[in-house]
């Protein structure tokens, strides 16, 4: 009997509108001599187009392809530090979890058949107090259980996997590259790092590295034959904010090209509350 490819699409929910970007992409547009990206970053300063608020086009895609996604949204709360340039990115130009906006979104996804986790904030990964603050919040939003995290910046230490399953989350899927593709230290298998019934699923693909990376198709391919032979689950993250064509112009196809191949594999699409469901009840 041959092995099945079973694959999780998620989207980590960073941002959800333009802020001190609208001038660090100019910059990097002069920088860079890319006429056509000035010109666009431009306009976008005077449109109303909000180009990071991409949910309905994600849903329509996911719709169209039979798809079931699993959305981690991000509750930030680190406090600005002026003299520090490194917690700017951080710090500006988030959005409140909790305005009517962002609720309705968030119920939106919700009743649209997908999964909903927390994007644990930047130090939550080792704050237990913050994290729990994080899914009660994220719970009473969604009037019901949330299971599942991935913590922002993949940040993790060796407490992590303890404080978040001492939380309530059954899964995590914090483990992966934030500067390349396919999976740390060969763990392709989900596995259970507590000796209990707590998951981590690796994450073995993300927008932005998958985009940057040399021979990236070829390399695809031998993660994909890596997932099969280890009956692992092929977990992808594409932010949502970057499938804006003017903003992110490769990253949307990438996605619907990838989506493409492993529909032409069969692959089983499943949220990673499905797939902890599976691997639970082995």
């Amino acid at each position: 009997m041959s092995k099945k490819l079973r694959v999780a699409i998620t989207h980590d929910v960073d941002r959800t509108f333009k802020s001190y970007h609208y001038f660090s992409k100019i910059i990097r547009a002069i920088i860079s001599l890319n006429g056509k990206m000035l010109i666009t970053q431009i306009k976008t300063i005077f449109s109303r187009e909000n180009t990071y608020w991409n949910f309905q086009d994600i849903l329509k895609i996911e719709k169209n392809n039979n798809i079931r996604a699993t959305y981690f949204f991000l509750n930030e709360t680190l406090k600005f530090k002026l003299f520090s340039p490194s917690n700017w990115v951080l710090s500006l130009g988030r959005y409140n979890i909790q305005s009517p906006k962002m609720k309705r979104i968030i119920k939106k996804v919700a009743n649209s058949g997908h999964e909903i986790g927390v994007h644990g904030s930047f130090d939550s990964y080792k704050n237990i107090e913050l994290l729990k603050k994080e899914k009660e919040t994220l719970e009473k939003i969604l009037n019901g259980k949330v299971t599942g995290i991935r913590q922002h910046h993949l940040n993790r230490d060796d407490t992590t996997w303890e404080i978040q399953h001492e939380v309530g989350f059954k899964y995590d899927s914090s483990l992966g590259f934030n500067d390349g593709i396919g999976y740390p230290d060969e763990k392709i298998r989900p596995f259970k790092p507590l000796s209990n019934e707590f998951i981590v699923f690796p994450m073995a693909l993300m927008d932005f590295t998958f985009s940057n990376t040399s021979n990236k198709w070829e390399k695809l391919e031998y993660i994909i034959k890596q997932t099969i032979e280890n009956e692992g689950v092929l977990v992808l993250n594409w932010h949502t904010d970057t499938f804006s064509l003017k903003e992110f112009p490769d990253h949307q196809k990438d996605f619907l090209r990838i989506i493409s191949l492993l529909k032409s594999r069969n692959a089983e699409f499943l949220t990673l509350k499905e797939c902890y469901d599976n691997y639970i009840s082995k």
